[in-house]
């Protein structure tokens, strides 16, 4: 009985600090979420699929 209440008190305290600990602060933001941010920068696709000519008529 004992043994089971120690598992339950120390799944508990992992659970809380895993909440706690992961979260961001409120003023200078969230690095984890900067680092996604910064990845999905678009870059410019040059695959010149067309002749300079058909890019032209189409633009």
């Amino acid at each position: 009985m004992r043994a089971k209440r120690v598992y339950l008190l120390s799944l508990l305290f992992i659970a809380l600090s895993c909440l706690f600990v992961s979260s961001c602060s409120r003023k200078s933001g969230c690095p984890a979420v900067d680092k996604i941010n910064n990845k999905k920068v678009k870059k410019k696709n040059n695959t010149n699929l067309f002749d300079k000519k058909t890019r032209r008529k189409m633009g």
